[in-house]
């Protein structure tokens, strides 16, 4: 098992990427909600089939664990914040203060 930090962006209130968990290629969107000063995300597979949208950014929980869905990644999606382990990010924390890291599944 290993840890993957995902590849966040603070610059721009909405970003795309794509990525390999547990060797199945993701493409995830986040945005950042200005109203309600929160980022959130989608997961789509890499065919752009939504899976998942709308996933709130928060510390403390296991951010897939509440969904059902066999296309989700098996490993444990978290967030990390290395200034207030309490803190969900605000606008510029991400990949500065907030990281996102995939525990691989066994």
């Amino acid at each position: 098992m290993a840890l993957i930090q995902l590849p966040l962006r603070n610059d721009v209130p909405a970003f795309t990427f794509q990525t390999d968990l547990d060797n199945v290629t993701y493409i995830f969107k986040f945005r950042y909600n200005s109203r309600m000063d929160r980022w959130a995300f989608d997961i789509q597979t890499a065919n752009a089939e939504p899976i998942i949208s709308g996933i709130p950014v928060l510390t403390g929980t296991s951010l897939l664990k509440r969904f059902e869905d066999d296309r989700l990644p098996e490993g444990e999606l978290f967030v990390l914040n290395k200034e207030d382990e309490t803190a969900s990010p605000g606008r510029n924390d991400l990949q500065e203060n907030v990281f996102i890291l995939y525990d691989e599944a066994a």
